[in-house]
């Protein structure tokens, strides 16, 4: 589980504009994340596997 008292400033902005579940999911993962880049890397595949599973084809 992260601990978001150890994230920069920037970091906590980047996370608060996350969408809700993108938000839980990286306040539970067990990774660490030690800067904003590897926050958004791994923000942005949660985003990515949250999406793909909300679309509906055709």
């Amino acid at each position: 589980m992260q601990n978001l008292e150890d994230y920069t400033p920037e970091m906590l902005v980047f996370y608060q504009n996350l969408p809700a579940p993108v938000q839980n999911a990286v306040r539970h993962a067990d990774v660490e994340l030690e800067d904003l880049d590897s926050l958004a890397v791994f923000a942005e595949n949660l985003a990515k596997l949250y999406d793909g599973g909300r679309r509906t084809e055709g």
